[in-house]
């Protein structure tokens, strides 16, 4: 493999920091069974050519990286000059080497750690942490059309799929030049998890039919071989490149909760002593699922448990953040001052750790929508989306904070958007729908309100703000008793819900504040 990196210094960190890793994670493993590597370092200019690069700085590196021993990494004089006194580690000069087609002998060093050799297994690194994530790896579509030409599209989207989930940045996937050595066979999936270090794996196949297109696709245990999750997709083929990247959005921001719920129902077979930061990570997101505050408290506590075990999780941080958002959201805080500083703490953590996590910019910008700062919400929220555009979270966030601000049919579109991409999302499907509701009530399409309103509570029963926006809706259109009904409802599931509301103030614009409490009137609700 070849790795470009914008310091000579990271890149010398990085390929100890996986030496180390691999030491440690080859301890127990059979010879034959191990992943080994021999690391080479050159800093020179390299010619970039689409997605590769070459020129006489990669050459060397390529020629240092076979002298050097397995396990081992070796740097040019080049490298060894701008990293030494910058990295606990020691450099041991190996002299001069002639090599092929490099017409100047290479002075070259051995990279060592201040302990002694690379080898030795150190502390657990960032590295570590990763390899114990359960790997996905996305096997080439299979194409069922019977035409050849088809082949284009599956494995077009079969690689779409790849590059989608590794935006997510929750677990390390499979590359494709590895998966693709499977075209055309119908392997035992259980094998395909064994050779690739895979825990899950994600197939599916594409049938044309005339002007129609059926693609199914399914996220299968490799340890099991059962179904995690299926889905079928059936479309017309009129724009064949706008097909591809819609089915590889939908299938990319599915796939990634399904998983999370995998692995939390792997974790509560193991007992809290034996678990990593990543399944506490995937507890506390589960947590989540339920809509209730003594949920988002537990959540908190478990992703405080994957920050002590590992300080370094961005993640863990950005959900610490978010169970404060969704306690904010729901009214469930118990003290909304409180919450909103601790989510912009943990929130300003997760992007510190992490500025290139598309999780940590959407609850940064969370942050910012709840201190008023409507602009750098705005746009961390399309950062978030830049980073990752299946991230469905961040569409219904952004389609909110447009519709606050006046934007409202740009509000209506993101939120829209953000539903197609996962309409079953557990943590947040029915609150943007709810926000969805909202906005239709801010366009005075009081009968889309009313309909949005019910698709969030067919996703989440008992869940107050639906049911006050669809009050809202029927006092607009003259059918106050069915108002009045909704608001007793909202009452009996949280007491004092309806009349918190009289000073609620979420719109920028004062107008349309005033036309939410009008709606209230309207009902003649009297508390």
């Amino acid at each position: 493999m070849l790795v470009e990196f914008a310091s000579v210094v990271d890149a010398t960190e990085f390929a100890i920091k996986v030496q180390r890793a691999l030491a440690r994670r080859n301890e127990d493993v059979p010879e034959d069974r191990r992943i080994e590597l021999r690391i080479g370092i050159n800093l020179g200019d390299i010619i970039a050519d689409g997605d590769d690069i070459y020129g006489d700085g990669v050459n060397v590196a390529a020629r240092l990286e076979g002298l050097c021993g397995v396990g081992e990494v070796y740097i040019s004089a080049v490298v060894h000059d701008q990293v030494e006194g910058k990295l606990e580690a020691v450099f041991e000069d190996l002299g001069e080497h002639t090599v092929k087609n490099i017409d100047k002998p290479i002075r070259t060093y051995r990279v060592s750690s201040r302990a002694g050799s690379i080898e030795a297994p150190p502390p657990a690194s960032d590295v570590d942490k990763l390899f114990d994530r359960p790997a996905v790896a996305v096997l080439p579509f299979e194409n069922l059309s019977g035409d050849l030409d088809q082949d284009y599209f599956a494995d077009g989207l079969s690689e779409d799929i790849v590059t989608a989930l590794s935006l997510c940045r929750s677990f390390p996937v499979i590359a494709r030049n590895s998966t693709f050595a499977y075209k055309g066979k119908s392997p035992d999936i259980r094998k395909v998890g064994a050779e690739l270090d895979a825990r899950y794996v994600i197939e599916g196949s594409v049938r044309r039919a005339g002007a129609r297109v059926r693609v199914t696709a399914q996220l299968i245990d490799a340890d099991t071989g059962h179904h995690v999750w299926a889905e079928r997709y059936d479309r017309d083929l009129d724009d064949i490149f706008a097909l591809q990247d819609e089915l590889t959005q939908r299938i990319a921001a599915t796939v990634v909760p399904e998983l999370e719920h995998a692995e939390h129902k792997r974790s509560v077979m193991r007992l809290p002593q034996d678990l990593d930061a990543w399944m506490w990570y995937v507890r506390g997101t589960t947590a989540l699922y339920e809509p209730t505050g003594e949920a988002a408290r537990r959540a908190r506590d478990m992703f405080a448990r994957a920050v002590e075990i590992d300080p370094g999780y961005a993640k863990a941080y950005a959900g610490i953040a978010f169970s404060h958002a969704l306690d904010l959201v729901m009214w469930t805080a118990e003290s909304r001052e409180g919450s909103i500083r601790e989510l912009g703490t943990a929130a300003q953590q997760a992007v510190a750790l992490d500025r290139d996590d598309p999780v940590a910019q959407t609850v940064i910008s969370f942050s910012y929508a709840f201190t008023g700062q409507d602009d750098l919400s705005i746009t961390t929220a399309q950062r978030a989306i830049v980073l990752n555009p299946n991230n469905a979270m961040a569409y219904g966030h952004l389609g909110t904070l447009l519709d606050l601000t006046g934007r409202h049919e740009e509000g209506v579109s993101n939120l829209e958007h953000g539903l197609r991409l996962n309409p079953n999302e557990p943590m947040m499907a029915h609150i943007h729908m709810t926000f969805l509701a909202r906005a239709q009530l801010a366009l005075r399409r009081y009968d889309e309100a009313i309909a949005w309103g019910r698709e969030a509570l067919a996703r989440r029963a008992g869940y107050p703000p639906a049911h006050y926006n669809i009050a809202i809706a029927l006092a607009h259109l003259g059918r106050s008793a069915e108002a009045r009904a909704a608001l007793e409802e909202c009452e009996r599931l949280q007491p004092g819900f309806v009349e918190s509301r009289r000073g609620w103030q979420p719109y920028r614009d004062q107008a349309q504040n005033d036309h939410i409490l009008d709606g209230l009137r309207k009902s003649g609700w009297e508390g």
